[in-house]
């Protein structure tokens, strides 16, 4: 009878995705060792982040602590198996991605990424953190749907302020006519393969394209009708003018326990098969901002069967980007306006 192993290790993936959330949940080991005390030592956690082995019972228990307790096996690179964690070691579950070169159907491999994804997603960008309250919300139990105006009406005034002005001067009720019409958010992002979304601080774009990447997770479950997985990439993290989109997508499956991270991502880009949505425009450092543009554009250009979403400051934009559709989110301070796309 095999043995069981009573020792693992975490992978070098499987760490990686461990200290975002040491980071996010408590910042320092020695503060995951305070919440664990009496249950797994300092010593013990100390192994477990430098990759060394330790009792599978401590293992999971720090997962559970990280909120990763159902990816404990990925963590570990552990097979799943009904009886037995005694494996070859360390050792990455990939059967469906070592067919990608017999023909197998890319739609299979999408949805198993998808699943792979889909936690990592939900815990780090499906959920807010809400001033005077300790523990964060999802954001779905919480958002509220935005409202568009498009490129037509946008180019009906000058600036944002000439359009809250002609709204103050109406009866402060509703627009004229020309300037009426409801369309779902999510339409819009069904409609539009690239949409440049703008508005003024606080007007919900980063939370807009958070929602739209969890829609895109639900599968055919969700609003979003386009066969994506979704990348959220903070376009702040641009502190260089030397970027690469893809191996930055790349590094994102790799988090998520993808295996064959870098040929997944470079298929699945061929094929049009990501939902990436860019946050931030405007906070992307004057330095690099020209390097930046240029980068996404060329890559857009590059990989243009894919879908995009990119949000910045109305105040902050000054650029044409080819290919998108310009929408602004109607939000006057405490108007709220009734005016979407036609």
């Amino acid at each position: 009878m095999t043995k069981k192993k009573q020792t693992i290790s975490a992978t070098s993936q499987g760490l990686e995705r461990a200290e975002k959330a040491l980071q996010r949940l408590y910042g320092t080991q020695q503060q995951l060792a305070k919440k664990l005390e009496g249950a797994v030592g300092r010593s013990t956690i100390q192994k477990f982040f430098k990759g060394e082995k330790i009792l599978v019972d401590k293992f999971r228990e720090i997962c559970k602590e990280l909120t990763l307790e159902s990816q404990w096996e990925e963590i570990s690179g552990l097979v799943d198996s009904p009886d037995s964690v005694d494996l070859p070691f360390p050792q990455t579950a990939k059967p469906a991605f070592e067919k990608q070169e017999d023909g197998v159907d890319f739609d299979e491999l999408v949805q198993e990424v998808r699943k792979k994804v889909r936690p990592y997603y939900e815990e780090r960008y499906g959920t807010l953190k809400v001033l005077g309250m300790r523990e964060p919300i999802k954001l779905e139990s919480v958002y509220t749907k935005v409202k568009f105006l498009d490129n037509e009406n946008i180019r009906g005034f000058e600036s944002i302020e000439n359009l809250e002005k002609v709204y103050r001067q109406v009866n402060r009720c509703k627009f004229p006519s020309q300037y009426q019409g409801k369309k779902e958010e999510i339409k819009v992002a069904n409609d539009k393969q690239y949409l440049m979304v703008l508005g003024s601080p606080g007007t919900g774009k980063s939370t807009f394209l958070r929602k739209m990447g969890l829609e895109a997770l639900k599968g055919q479950e969700g609003g979003f009708k386009h066969n994506c997985i979704p990348v959220f990439i903070e376009l702040k993290r641009f502190t260089s003018s030397d970027i690469n989109i893809e191996n930055i997508i790349s590094k994102e499956f790799r988090i998520c326990g993808v295996p064959e991270p870098d040929k997944f991502t470079s298929k699945a880009l061929e094929e049009g098969r990501l939902l990436i949505l860019l946050d931030g425009l405007d906070e992307v450092p004057t330095k690099n901002s020209t390097n930046v543009i240029t980068n996404i554009q060329d890559f857009v250009e590059n990989y243009n069967k894919n879908r995009f979403i990119v949000s910045c400051r109305n105040a902050a934009y000054h650029y044409n980007f080819r290919r998108f559709t310009d929408v602004v989110i109607a939000d006057f301070g405490d108007i709220q306006i009734d005016l979407s796309l036609d």
